[in-house]
């Protein structure tokens, strides 16, 4: 467990290294996000409202315009928003893990919820005595898991800093990173003012690899220019998470930690 800023809780596993989950089966979950995802894109000129801040689930500026989307990976640079924005809105609508098909039906997915659940476990019983008093609630179906997949694909993607509001725990799991791919980056939440380096962690991902972090920790992932080395072609393909569930006035401070 790493401690960032005296305050933020972040916990980082490989689960393939960990042979927890085994590289066919990461191999069958990539296959089922990349499906997923094409069947998405693959319905042309489908007109949706921006996501709006209120949603609950990712916190960030949208305008109140409706627009055609494509499956161009930049889709507006005047608010932000990628192809993937709106893939996450397709599944969060439909019910995340059951939002696609694809994903819904893969056995290998539903054994990385599973997988996930259990390393939230570790998570909250490392923190504090608050957080250990989830724990007999994750198996009995008051915490839910809401579960999607993020796809990055090419120049020009990224991933707008962000929260996540009213979740207990976020967190990401790693599919498929090829070279050239973009970082993870927190940025210390009681420094509004100065991004300095002490102020930014950046983490570089690896296939496999669970993150586990406080929903209030601001994050992002930055435009990443391909160099010679890197694919703009093969995606960078994870899941992300988030914890929910029973009713607290402040779900953040389940994760706030004071050293």
């Amino acid at each position: 467990m790493n401690i960032l800023w005296r305050s933020a809780p972040i916990f980082t596993k490989n689960l393939i290294q960990e042979k927890i989950v085994s590289v066919n089966t990461n191999r069958k979950i990539k296959d089922a996000a990349i499906n997923a995802f094409n069947a998405y894109c693959s319905t042309k000129n489908h007109v949706i409202e921006d996501m709006p801040s209120s949603q609950g689930r990712r916190q960030r500026k949208r305008g109140n315009r409706r627009r055609t989307v494509t499956s161009s990976t930049n889709l507006d640079s005047t608010d932000g928003l990628t192809i993937n924005d709106y893939f996450f809105e397709h599944q969060r609508v439909h019910g995340f893990i059951n939002g696609t098909p694809h994903i819904s039906k893969s056995p290998e997915i539903h054994e990385l919820n599973h997988q996930i659940l259990s390393h939230i476990e570790i998570y909250l019983d490392s923190i504090s005595d608050e957080a250990r008093s989830l724990l007999p609630h994750i198996h009995s179906g008051l915490l839910t898991i809401d579960l999607w997949a993020a796809i990055q694909q090419g120049k020009g993607a990224y991933h707008k800093e962000h929260v996540h509001e009213d979740a207990l725990v976020s967190g990401v799991y790693y599919v498929n990173i090829p070279n050239g791919s973009a970082p993870l980056v927190f940025r210390n939440q009681d420094d509004e003012v100065n991004a300095t380096e002490d102020n930014i962690h950046t983490l570089e991902p690896n296939e496999g690899q669970i993150v586990i972090f406080p929903p209030w920790l601001p994050h992002s992932v930055p435009e990443r220019e391909y160099n010679e080395e890197g694919s703009c072609k093969d995606p960078r393909i994870s899941f992300a998470f988030n914890l929910r569930g029973l009713a607290t006035s402040n779900p953040w401070s389940i994760t706030r930690i004071s050293l």
